[in-house]
């Protein structure tokens, strides 16, 4: 994900680098938690009265997914605005950046820590697998039935 920020910064502007990434990674939970709301509001409502129609019981994870979709976006909204009201920590920013001269220019790779992307990027992935088995895999199985 280094394609969202310059190759190289300048030590002065070192701290931006993870400011950006804070709001970048509160933009993309902000995007997830809209998916998920137009899933909730648009889908769900659709396939359950599909599921009606055809007398057929839905399945116990979508029966709950209007529940289980308000809590985890309620936490993703709680966690995006935290990101981006927050103050961040800078001290590994600080201890690279005392290496450095004046004006000498950073590898960003350096300041960008990789372990919240990913983590970013295992919660988008948990997300959309508990999408595609609470509203996409039934729509699924309604085809194979009928």
């Amino acid at each position: 994900m280094y394609f969202f920020y310059p190759f190289y910064i300048k030590k002065e502007d070192a701290k931006d680098v993870i400011n950006w990434q804070r709001k970048i990674i509160a933009l993309v939970l902000i995007a997830m938690g809209a998916v998920i709301w137009v899933m909730r509001m648009f889908v769900y409502p659709k396939l359950s009265l599909l599921y009606i129609d055809l007398n057929t019981n839905l399945p116990v994870l979508t029966q709950s997914f209007p529940t289980l979709s308000l809590v985890i976006m309620i936490g993703i909204f709680i966690i995006a605005l935290y990101l981006l009201f927050s103050k961040p920590d800078y001290s590994k920013a600080n201890m690279i950046v005392k290496k450095y001269k004046s004006g000498e220019m950073i590898k960003t790779k350096e300041l960008i820590d990789n372990k919240v992307q990913f983590l970013v990027i295992g919660v988008v992935i948990l997300l959309v697998i508990y999408l595609f088995t609470s509203l996409i895999s039934p729509i699924y199985s309604l085809t194979n039935q009928y």
